[in-house]
């Protein structure tokens, strides 16, 4: 998986769709406009060069630095599209200071050199074989799933990794705390969100086994599903359960004693 993807994925997660990088600044995202509020520090060239290994190629870099612009399109591992636009400052005897903007969705393809028009030679009749195309529209299934809610308090034995989880982002006066299999753990402090640290998350489902019994996982096949958790001298606990691209996540919020 590219270094960038995690970044998008963290981003997904909070509806973001449009991502900014640049040469020795923090790392920006947008939700409809609006910037959500992060706590990442800047991003030096190394660093940047890192996160879009895959995205920065020979043949954009080279573009870039003859025309100060390139761009171009990435899609995830999880087969999410975004657009790519970089930008660099060229001036002769500067640093090389890159920007880059990524949005969610295809990138407009590039215009095609204009060809010659045909010679009288190359000129042929056209066959007149327009046909009715069938009128062939059928609904589209209702496919939304509800969400199980029926929101009840779990045993008090959790397992250890999750107790311990759960006093740690406690302790640091966190709102919430947002997990999925295989990305790192992020919280959100005084509205800001911010990696809890780089060590990713091997399995939400092996976190909560302890938390979501047999019938839980049936349900979240097709389900969304809440729970309830009460951990005694640490606080009260809202579970969220849903998938992302098949694999379990968990946006857990901590509630006021």
């Amino acid at each position: 998986m590219a270094a960038i993807d995690g970044l998008l994925k963290m981003g997904l997660q909070h509806a973001v769709d449009e991502v900014r990088l640049k040469t020795d600044e923090s790392p920006q995202m947008f939700s409809r406009g609006g910037k959500i509020r992060l706590s990442i520090p800047p991003t030096n060239e190394a660093t940047l060069r890192h996160l879009l290994d895959g995205v920065l190629t020979s043949e954009v870099e080279a573009e870039l630095r003859a025309s100060g612009h390139s761009h171009t399109s990435y899609t995830t591992k999880d087969g999410q599209a975004f657009s790519v636009a970089f930008e660099a400052s060229i001036g002769a005897g500067s640093p090389f200071v890159f920007e880059v903007v990524l949005r969610r969705g295809q990138a407009s393809p590039r215009p095609q050199p204009m060809k010659p028009p045909p010679s009288a030679n190359d000129l042929r009749p056209v066959a007149n074989d327009l046909r009715p195309v069938a009128n062939d529209l059928r609904p589209v299934a209702n496919d939304l799933r509800p969400v199980a809610n029926d929101l009840r308090p779990v045993a008090n034995d959790f397992g250890r990794p999750l107790a311990s989880l759960l006093r740690q982002v406690a302790g640091l006066g966190a709102s919430d705390v947002h997990l999925l299999s295989g990305e790192p753990a992020t919280i959100r402090v005084d509205g800001t969100l911010r990696l809890l640290d780089a060590t990713p998350i091997d399995s939400v489902e092996a976190l909560f086994a302890d938390v979501l019994d047999a019938r839980d996982q049936d349900l979240l096949a097709t389900h969304s599903l809440d729970r309830a958790l009460d951990m005694p001298e640490t606080g009260r606990f809202r579970l969220h359960f849903y998938r992302v691209s098949g694999r379990l996540a968990a946006a857990v919020r901590i509630l006021p004693a």
